[in-house]
Order: structure tokens, then C-alpha cells, then sequence
């Protein structure tokens, strides 16, 4: 009676695992599917990719006036865009990760501004900051292919999202995820308040 008992129960504990693996893979191809849509739709958002542009002159002027941190190539100016905008529920600010979107922008200032040297700034004819905040522009112009290239590799990689984390359950990511794709702003709130905003919004 005893074993019969004993196997009984570990019949069960099979059919539960193997129905729990099938719940989990269910998900995990349901979310994996949610991300290509949030990629798909990043790919061919204008206003996302005109919002990385935004960020990337502000990277660029902190770059060309030394402004930045030693420790993590920021700024007053690099932070307070990149806040501003994730206080407006701005989607790109809020499903790619922080690090991600200023380790692209840097990277890709770092390749363009090779042909402007120091020795510039001893010319008498033109203007090496106005040469250089020219350049800026012309980087992060929306019009730049290269730009576009940049972009779309940041948001086609799925290791430049968020993860969940002390921050963010992953029900809240999903979440996100569906406002981004139904509602286009972040709609998701987090104890009652809008995430980002100060508690007592």
C-alpha cells in the first residue's frame, strides 16, 4: 500500500513538472513575441529615433566642452535630457537600458570626431568649436544613414533592454511593453504613482 501510495505521488509530481516546463516555454515564446513587436515598432518610430538623436547632442556637446564624469562618460546635460524624458513616460527611455543608449552614442562619437584634433583649435581662420558643434549636428542630423544604422542596432539587440530587477518585476516590463505597443507613452504605475515621478504625484 505504501509503495503504491509512493508511486502514486510520483506520477503526479511528473505530470505537474511536465506541465509547469509546457506553462513556462508557453510564456516564454509569448514574451519573446511581445519583444520582436516593441523591436519591430522601434525600428519604424520616428519619434524615438529623433529622441536618441536629442540624446546624442547633448552627449556630443558634453564630449566637445569636457563635461563629462571620468567614471562614466556623463553629464549634467546628458542626465538631465535623459531624465526629463523618462519622467515623460518616454517609451525609449523606459524599455532600453540607460547604459546601453549612452555606451551606443559614445561609441559612435568617439568614431566621428577622430578628424577633429587639438591642433585645430590653433587655427586663425575658422572657428574649431564652431567646426566641432557643426559636426554634432551633422551626426545626429535624423537624416544620417549612419545615425539610423547606430540606432537600429541598439534596439535590435535584446540584451539593450531592461531586465527585471529591484526596480522592475517582470509583469511590470510586460506591461510596459503592451502600453509601448497599444498606448505608445508608458502608462504603467508602480505603488500607485507614475514610474519615475516623485512619490507624492
Amino acid at each position: 500500500m505504501k509503495k503504491y501510495s509512493m508511486n502514486k505521488i510520483l506520477f503526479y509530481l511528473v505530470i505537474a513538472s511536465v506541465a509547469n516546463i509546457a506553462v513556462a516555454k508557453d510564456f516564454s515564446t509569448e514574451n519573446h513575441g511581445i519583444q520582436k513587436a516593441v523591436m519591430t515598432k522601434f525600428a519604424n518610430d520616428n519619434r524615438a529615433f529623433e529622441e536618441y538623436a536629442t540624446l546624442g547632442k547633448a552627449q556630443c556637446y558634453t564630449k566637445l566642452f569636457n563635461l563629462e564624469e571620468k567614471y562614466d562618460h556623463t553629464s549634467e546635460l546628458f542626465s538631465n535630457a535623459s531624465i526629463t524624458m523618462y519622467n515623460e513616460r518616454v517609451p525609449l527611455l523606459r524599455l532600453i537600458n540607460g547604459t546601453s543608449i549612452q555606451n551606443s552614442l559614445v561609441n559612435y562619437i568617439r568614431a566621428k570626431l577622430t578628424e577633429l584634433t587639438h591642433s585645430d583649435k590653433k587655427s586663425t581662420t575658422q572657428s574649431y568649436y564652431y567646426r566641432s558643434a557643426q559636426s554634432c549636428e551633422t551626426m545626429f542630423d535624423t537624416k544620417n544613414k549612419q545615425l539610423r544604422k547606430t540606432y537600429l542596432t541598439l534596439i535590435n539587440n535584446d540584451k539593450n533592454y531592461i531586465q527585471p530587477d529591484d526596480n522592475y518585476t517582470l509583469e511590470d516590463i510586460q506591461q510596459m511593453e503592451n502600453d509601448y505597443l497599444k498606448n505608445y507613452f508608458i502608462h504603467v504605475d508602480i505603488d500607485g504613482c507614475p514610474l519615475g515621478l516623485a512619490a507624492n504625484c
